[in-house]
């Protein structure tokens, strides 16, 4: 066996799990294997993730390490070892090493691993209950993954055509968490009557130097679709003091006082506007 036989691998693609393989061929009197992390930029400190013996059934993996689920592949000549997380982190990033001994001989390989996580869906939100004439902020959040590889689009799909015209102080910023790219964009609008029953899209799109690849994977990212509903200031005219009933579902209701005011029911409640009150839903 040569030192070139000790091969490790890194088993990477957007997606949540973090997957270290190593694999000796060719290794006729093979006795041990084991792979580890080395701590930040020393050469001498290094975290001992796992590792297996000839004679042993299973390998042998610390209490507290991360990396628990393994696949172990074995006989006379070749052994391979994997072990595998559910939940990549920032600091399983950084180099690696696979060590084998053989006929008493250490032969050993290091590699890099670069986390990567694949991008979930944008989330799209906005206040359920809107006035005509409210001004409310449009915030779009997406855990964008690492690295990133698209931004934020939206669409009218129907209804108000005007909206980008509309909207003010679009502002876009970006932080890691969890070595996640997350992303928000907000910004201002002020609907009117016109609005209501518009529906707004959010989708992500490439990034221009995308690999197609990295095309394929934000094309695969679902998109978030919401309908705005606009409430007609005018519901409390002539109303002064008094409950009137939501326009669009009955778990709700608009208390008449100064300013118009949203209440929801109870759990399995729905308003009654000739009682005024909030009732228990009856199944028949």
């Amino acid at each position: 066996m040569v030192a070139k036989d000790v091969v490790a691998e890194i088993g990477m693609s957007p997606s949540n799990n973090l997957k270290v393989e190593c694999a000796a061929s060719k290794a006729w009197g093979w006795t041990y294997m084991s792979i580890s992390r080395y701590e930040g930029d020393s050469d001498f400190s290094l975290e001992f993730l796992g590792g297996v013996e000839k004679r042993d059934e299973w390998p042998f993996i610390p209490i507290d390490s991360r990396m628990s689920d393994f696949t172990l592949h074995r006989d006379d000549e070749q052994v391979t070892l994997a072990l595998e997380t559910k939940y990549a982190m920032c600091e399983d990033k950084g180099r690696y090493l696979c060590e084998a001994i053989v006929n008493r001989t250490i032969f050993s390989k290091t590699f890099n691993v670069d986390v990567k996580k694949k991008p979930e869906p944008p989330k799209l939100s906005f206040p359920e209950d809107i006035f005509d004439g409210d001004t409310i902020w449009m915030t779009t959040t997406w855990d964008a993954g690492n690295p990133l590889l698209g931004h934020i689009v939206h669409e009218v799909i129907k209804g108000y055509k005007g909206l980008p015209f509309a909207a003010k102080n679009e502002r876009t910023i970006s932080w890691k968490k969890d070595c996640s790219i997350q992303v928000r964009n907000k910004y201002q609008v002020t609907p009117n009557l016109s609005w209501n029953g518009t529906e707004l899209l959010v989708r992500i799109i490439p990034k221009e130097n995308a690999t197609l690849y990295e095309q394929n994977v934000v094309r695969r990212v679902k998109t978030d679709r919401k309908t705005v509903l606009i409430i007609d200031r005018n519901i409390c005219k002539g109303k002064y003091n008094q409950k009137v009933a939501h326009p669009y579902t009955c778990s709700k209701y608009i208390t008449c006082f100064r300013r118009p005011r949203v209440t929801k029911c109870g759990y399995f409640q729905c308003f009654n506007d000739k009682s005024k009150t909030c009732q228990h839903i009856t199944l028949e």
